[in-house]
């Protein structure tokens, strides 16, 4: 028998719980259910965010592929490049930035941590928000009205949310 201090977040009170020799994943969401987190006493936390994570990789993949060779790490266009608005671009004008967002979320919400889901979740407003910025300028200097009729017909990130 062993005893272990937990704390999920900051308004939790510390507490010491006691283990049995049970199996580790039952005596972890022992210990998670008993500490007084919010995110506890939500029974498949984890399922849901590794579902959201295996989501997002593949919409990023996804998308990713739909760009092919226009796909690169820093914002550039090319003379010749087309815009591209097939597959899941057809709904939205940022889907692998989606992707990312997702499976991030999806990480932060499996690790049953309302501190890590805030704090991704913030991450990626800021981060996010200032790239998308950015690559609308050049796609707009690149496409002129065809990139400005396409934003209109589209969502940024995510479908009917934003």
């Amino acid at each position: 028998m062993s005893y272990l201090r937990v704390c999920c977040f900051p308004s939790c009170s510390f507490s010491f719980i006691r283990c049995s020799a049970a199996p580790a994943h039952r005596q972890q969401r022992a210990i998670t259910a008993q500490s007084g987190c919010a995110m506890a006493a939500l029974p498949f936390v984890e399922d849901i965010g590794t579902v959201f994570a295996a989501a997002g990789i593949v919409i990023r993949l996804s998308a990713v592929l739909t760009l092919k060779k226009a796909f690169t790490l820093h914002v550039q266009t090319t003379a010749g490049q087309q815009l591209v608005t097939s597959g899941l671009y057809h709904t939205v004008r940022h889907p692998a930035y989606s992707g990312s967002i997702l499976s991030l979320f999806g990480v932060a919400l499996a690790f049953r941590n309302i501190v890590a889901v805030c704090l991704v979740l913030f991450c990626c407003l800021i981060c996010y928000s200032t790239r998308i910025r950015v690559e609308e300028k050049a796609l707009e200097a690149q496409f002129g009205k065809e990139y400005a009729d396409y934003k209109r017909s589209t969502y940024r990130l995510f479908p009917y949310i934003f």
